[in-house]
């Protein structure tokens, strides 16, 4: 079975307090949209956490505790990822992956649902680069879980996040697939109920058009389909706007892709 290693924190004033910190919190959302696995063993891992920590449902997370696939371990007994920085995920008994989106991608790829596999994108490439060399990555990782970090330890947003209007400008932009112009034929010659439009009447798009015009739709992070991204930043972008309950309006791009992402 393998195992996955999040950091939580028992508060010293109340011991009913629970804390993890953001990027554990991601690997536990993402643990629970793939509905709790069964071939994963949650492991929490009792830390100090530095930074922004938010806090679980103590009560739920104490009855589960209690479950076979759940089980709470002191750092100190755990040598194999005393070097790596949680959450970590192991599979096979002896190999180690840490990295929020590495730990995230691995959650869904060890999983024999086919269908859950597509969240990983075109040929599984979904936030596939580390942050080092992707600023996709980076942005997902590192840039957004700062912002919630710096909310969650009590600090005061003085003005709107750079990665708020990083995140609209994104929606805005054209969407980048590998076969955009095949989704663009097939878009546009189907009839309102989804009907294939007859061979004659078909309209024909040129790769020569530009990206621009093919009036596809930016839906989602990564362009038409839902994956691995909008997972990870739909629940980071909500604390945000949480927080900040006015700012939300003022960027209808993302306020339609909050609530395209919660309806799923």
């Amino acid at each position: 079975m393998d195992q996955l290693y999040l950091e939580i924190e028992i508060s010293t004033q109340k011991e009913t307090t629970i804390y993890t910190s953001v990027s554990s919190f991601l690997a536990l959302f993402t643990y629970k949209f793939v509905k709790d696995p069964k071939n994963v063993r949650v492991n929490f891992v009792s830390t100090k956490i530095e930074g922004g920590k938010i806090a679980l449902r103590s009560s739920q997370l104490k009855k589960e505790l209690t479950d076979r696939h759940i089980t709470c371990r002191d750092a100190a007994s755990l040598p194999a990822i005393q070097d790596l920085k949680l959450p970590i995920y192991e599979k096979n008994g002896n190999t180690f992956i840490a990295g929020t989106c590495a730990v995230c991608r691995e959650l869904i790829a060890r999983q024999p649902n086919e269908e859950l596999k597509k969240l990983l994108g075109f040929k599984g490439s979904c936030l596939l680069a580390p942050s080092e060399a992707s600023i996709w990555t980076k942005f997902c990782e590192v840039d957004v879980v700062a912002v919630v970090s710096k909310l969650h330890s009590g600090q005061v947003l003085e003005s709107v996040p750079q990665e708020v209007v990083r995140f609209e400008q994104h929606m805005n932009e054209p969407v980048r697939m590998h076969n955009i112009y095949k989704q663009a034929r097939e878009q546009a010659n189907q009839t309102e109920n989804g009907d294939k439009v007859k061979r004659r009447e078909r309209v024909q798009i040129k790769c020569t058009t530009p990206k621009e015009e093919l009036l596809i739709e930016h839906r989602f992070a990564e362009g038409i389909s839902f994956t691995i991204a909008d997972i990870i930043l739909y629940p980071l972008l909500r604390i945000v706007f949480q927080h900040c309950g006015q700012m939300l309006p003022h960027f209808p791009l993302t306020s339609t892709w909050v609530q395209r992402a919660r309806g799923l």
